[in-house]
């Protein structure tokens, strides 16, 4: 899976951009389509934000977003919004694979 991390207005230091990779690789293992993972810091309305995207073969593009008091925790919020839909997109997958061959 490639991962890309990018800062939109700030700078991302080491410790947030190993951080990051470390949620997006923990999100990718979820499911075995993902292909591609991209984390986006940015600044919104004064507050640090975090965006998630995460890529999945045959399927669709899953995005989470959320702002916090800092960039950690804006990362911690939108990695757990993210989780749920990677889970609910797995769970729906294998009903469907189910149904199919059952």
């Amino acid at each position: 899976m490639r991962t890309t991390i990018t800062g939109r207005h700030v700078a991302v230091d080491e410790a947030l951009r190993t951080r990051a990779t470390e949620v997006l690789e923990r999100l990718g293992g979820l499911t075995s389509r993902a292909v591609e993972a991209t984390a986006v810091f940015d600044i919104v309305a004064g507050h640090p934000a975090a965006e998630l995207r995460l890529q999945c073969a045959g399927g669709p593009t899953l995005v989470a977003s959320a702002d916090g008091t800092e960039h950690r925790s804006a990362l911690e919020r939108a990695g757990e919004r993210l989780r749920r839909q990677v889970t609910r997109f797995t769970s729906r997958a294998r009903r469907v694979r189910h149904d199919v061959a059952g």
